[in-house]
């Protein structure tokens, strides 16, 4: 399993990006030693609790509060280039080539995406929930990556991490009439199961993206409780994960 541990924390890696040595890039699991490692400041969160849990990560990903950049993740197909540490309103997706500035993404059932160009240097993480999903923010990634960066589709790799399984994944009607009948399959009461990840999957090879440059986690954060956590699992009471990319010097 791509599973390493450092600190007492275990993180989940992509292999498809283990062949970069300037490249680190990471996903939170709710391992620790001492309790869940939540890092999300969620209803039922213990505060102190986050921040303790923030630094853990921190020290464990070789990084520090004052050398990130986090969106606030409203749901949205926005997607911001980056060149300095900070929160960013109305983000749900970030771009960078500035080394040592780690970009970070939050999740807990919606699909982590990671995308990195070794000749261009630059990398971007999304947080494709439905809607952004619904309003391909993976494409509108890759287009800036093209237009901004000077980015060719085929030397990006891409990594769509650990989220929810389409057969945990059901969806009311009014949401599945906005995708493809190809993603969906039948559930019960007249609702059905959603494939995000071949959707994002589909979007980003649409972009150009060559399919044997996308890796995809078969991990259902739902199914998995050892190690992640999920809001249709546990409601306002779940904790959240943490994404990690960055380009060192």
């Amino acid at each position: 399993m791509p599973y390493r541990s450092a600190d007492n924390l275990r993180f989940w890696e992509f292999e498809i990006f283990q062949q970069y040595e300037e490249l680190t890039c990471l996903f939170s699991t709710i391992q620790n030693s001492d309790s869940k490692l939540n890092l999300g400041f969620t209803k039922f969160a213990d505060v102190d609790e986050v921040r303790k849990n923030r630094e853990l990560f921190f020290n464990a990903a070789g990084t520090s509060a004052d050398k990130i950049a986090v969106g606030k993740q409203i749901h949205s197909r926005n997607v911001r280039q980056v060149n300095e540490p900070g929160l960013f309103d109305e983000s749900d997706g970030l771009i960078t080539s500035k080394k040592v500035l780690s970009l970070i993404v939050s999740a807990a059932d919606c699909l982590p995406l990671f995308l990195y160009d070794s000749v261009e240097k630059v990398c971007a993480v999304v947080h494709c929930g439905w809607r952004g999903t619904r309003d391909a923010i993976a494409e509108e990634a890759v287009r800036l990556m093209l237009e901004s960066y000077g980015s060719d589709p085929g030397n990006i790799k891409c990594g769509i991490g650990p989220s929810i399984e389409a057969s945990c994944y059901e969806v009311s009607s009014e949401v599945a009439d906005q995708f493809d009948r190809r993603f969906l399959t039948p559930s019960k009461n007249d609702k059905m199961h959603l494939n995000l990840k071949d959707v994002v999957r589909t979007q980003l090879e649409k972009s150009g993206i060559l399919p044997e440059n996308i890796e995809v986690s078969d991990i259902c954060n739902k199914c998995d409780e050892e190690n992640y956590f999920s809001y249709r699992r546990e409601g306002d009471k779940s904790g959240r994960m943490w994404g990690l990319m960055r380009i060192n010097p």
